[in-house]
């Protein structure tokens, strides 16, 4: 089973911004397994349009299991975890992490 997180961002000169980004991007590497991708979603709207930004990552994405995340929020690994086997399983069509 692949996995797809899909995260919409785009750089706007912020340094804590991109520092948060950075963080949350190390800590999905770090849970993905081999194989897995995280894809960058981006906007060339203005104002930046995030579900632009996650349809244009999504068509890029080619994971059984496909995760929208955001560049700015952190995750319990465990939750995750879950949640990615429950849809292949059947469990749900869906699942949205607590």
């Amino acid at each position: 089973m692949k996995t797809s997180v899909i995260i919409p961002y785009r750089a706007n000169g912020d340094a804590q911004r991109d520092a948060n980004f950075a963080v949350v991007n190390t800590a999905w590497a770090n849970l993905l397994g081999y194989g897995d991708e995280i894809i960058i979603g981006t906007s060339q709207a203005e104002p930046f349009n995030r579900s632009q930004a996650r349809n244009n990552a999504f068509v890029r994405a080619t994971g059984d299991v496909i995760i929208i995340a955001d560049a700015d929020t952190l995750f319990l690994p465990d939750r995750v975890l879950q949640a990615e086997l429950m849809v292949p399983r059947g469990d749900k069509p869906w699942v949205l992490p607590s």
